[in-house]
Order: structure tokens, then sequence, then C-alpha cells
């Protein structure tokens, strides 16, 4: 499954809504582990954002 969505240009409640229709469509067991990364990897939406935006720059 490929998703493209611009992070860069949402708000965090934007961010959350698009992540949790993403893991909706996978299997709670896997849905679990990618939130247990995400959690692990980022601290807060904001930071996510600020990574991607290095990323592209």
């Amino acid at each position: 499954m490929q998703i493209y969505i611009n992070l860069e240009e949402m708000d965090k409640w934007q961010i959350k809504d698009e992540l949790r229709k993403i893991l909706s469509q996978l299997d709670p067991i896997s849905a679990h582990e990618i939130v247990k990364e995400l959690r692990e990897e980022f601290l807060s939406i904001e930071e996510l954002q600020e990574k991607i935006k290095n990323i592209n720059a």
C-alpha cells in the first residue's frame, strides 16, 4: 500500500485524522506496532512535521 499525503501543509489535527484513517485500514496488531514506533521516534506531531520539512529542504 502506498499513500501520499503532504504533512508539511497540514495542522496537527489534520495529520492526526489522516493517520487515524490510514491506521484504521490495517489489522489491529500492525496498527499498534506502527503507532508504537511513531511514539518512540517522535515526541509530537510538530516534531514529525519538522523532520519532514528538513528532509524535503
